[in-house]
């Protein structure tokens, strides 16, 4: 990130620019997108796990996952359909799939590409 802003000001154009200029890249844009998407799913199972007044450890037990699965869920890492519908679940929300993003993705991404990240909504 450091490199990608001193690279920016060096050329004398905002991050903003760059990343404009980044994303014309299919790549690229396909990382970008799957680790929003990661991010997006950490900060929906945070805020909906604060919004329910659990700790982390009394979520994981209520899903029966491991606190650490949480955590790491909570900290940007890639899970499984099945852990976030066990998660969902113990919140009291419906889980949805959305296929229109993963379309958008799909578009961007080489074709050796192997890892598709599917986005998941909770939904109230």
């Amino acid at each position: 990130m450091i490199f990608l802003e001193t690279f920016a000001m060096v050329k004398n154009i905002s991050f903003d620019d760059y990343l404009s200029q980044q994303l014309k890249n299919h790549e690229f844009m396909a990382g970008f997108n799957a680790e929003s998407a990661k991010l997006e799913i950490a900060v929906v199972v945070l805020k909906e796990r604060e919004r329910a007044g659990l700790t982390q450890r009394e979520l994981a037990e209520r899903a029966g996952v491991l606190q650490s699965t949480i955590a790491r869920i909570e900290h940007g890492h890639n899970t499984s359909f099945d852990t976030m519908s066990k998660i969902a679940f113990a919140l009291g929300k419906n889980l949805r799939l959305s296929l229109r993003e993963l379309c958008k993705i799909l578009r961007c991404w080489s074709n050796n590409t192997q890892n598709i990240l599917v986005q998941f909504v909770m939904l109230c």
